[in-house]
């Protein structure tokens, strides 16, 4: 009873991580992304209609890691 009981935990925790995980990619870097993109581009991308949802995952990743780094540096 105890190993189905800690095969049923894991497992709840394991989606929960995934959820987590595709929640912070694809709202926090999607909209740091986007905030960036918009600055950089005087506001003229992406489009409200545009598919550039890669593009604005990576680019906010890639902010996170520059802010991260330069917090480290300065620090």
């Amino acid at each position: 009873m105890e190993e189905l009981a800690e095969g049923l935990l894991r497992t709840a925790f394991r989606v929960a991580k995934w959820v987590l995980f595709e929640w912070f990619v694809e709202v926090v870097l999607y909209w740091i992304g986007r905030g960036t993109l918009k600055f950089f581009s005087f506001g003229r991308y992406p489009h409200f209609n545009d598919k550039a949802e890669g593009r604005c995952i990576t680019t906010g990743f890639l902010t996170v890691v520059v802010v991260f780094v330069a917090l480290i540096y300065l620090l």
